[in-house]
């Protein structure tokens, strides 16, 4: 009963309302302030909705994918170079005495080198003697200029000649420290002492090889006996 009553009520009072438009106009607007009060909907809620958050999605990540990071992958690592299966190459040079550039010199003995080495061949370089002197090239630097040449090529043994000690035996000596390579002899002594070491061995291709130095007697009363020989000349 009550509430027919207050339904009748309620449209009486509707009705006496949109008579006076005025008076509807303004129950219209507290209506739709009323309404603007209440919760916000989710789209246009203060927290941004996740596809424009602030954080990136992972499309676009700052960090960076797999296939470029920073880390080398075993992938793209360098490999060693292939133990060689092919000849055993011994390149030699003798009696040189400074003339580097001399027939195809020292730069097209490097090129055959490097040739033979791409072939998968064991090659090695040694020098038997007298390669110091002879030029101006060796005499200003007293041979050290052909040593360092020597060094860059790569020499694994050297014999000395009876030139080697043209700049003295002091100076020789020397140069044998600063070589890369060992000078072998097995007949050049000093109060019966060996200097050098007999002999090297190489282990090429699978293989050991036995390289023997002989430094030709010769030597003592050749270019400069003076050097060979003590304060009474003996």
């Amino acid at each position: 009963m009550w509430n027919r009553s207050f339904h009748v009520f309620l449209s009486n009072w509707i009705d006496d309302i949109m008579k006076n438009r005025r008076t509807a106009s303004f129950f219209l607007t507290i209506l739709l302030l009323v309404s603007a009060c209440g919760k916000a909907p989710a789209a246009v809620s203060g927290t941004k909705p996740a596809a424009v958050s602030g954080t990136e999605p992972a499309a676009i990540s700052q960090a960076e994918p797999a296939s470029v990071s920073r880390t080398d992958s075993a992938a793209v690592s360098p490999t060693e170079p292939a133990e060689p299966t092919g000849d055993i190459c011994i390149l030699y040079t003798s009696d040189v005495h400074c003339g580097i550039d001399r027939g195809f010199g020292y730069a097209g003995l490097q090129q055959v080198k490097e040739y033979l080495t791409a072939e998968g061949n064991a090659v090695i370089l040694v020098d038997d003697g007298d390669s110091i002197q002879g030029e101006p090239i060796g005499t200003v630097t007293k041979g050290s200029a052909v040593i360092d040449l020597m060094n860059q090529m790569g020499y694994s043994i050297a014999i000395p000649g009876n030139h080697e000690f043209d700049y003295g035996m002091d100076t020789f000596l020397a140069l044998a420290e600063k070589a890369d390579f060992p000078y072998i002899s097995c007949n050049f002594t000093h109060n019966g002492e060996l200097v050098f070491e007999p002999y090297v061995i190489r282990e090429m291709a699978g293989k050991k090889v036995a390289f023997i130095g002989v430094t030709t007697p010769l030597t003592i009363f050749g270019s400069t006996p003076g050097y060979f020989q003590n304060e009474a000349g003996e």
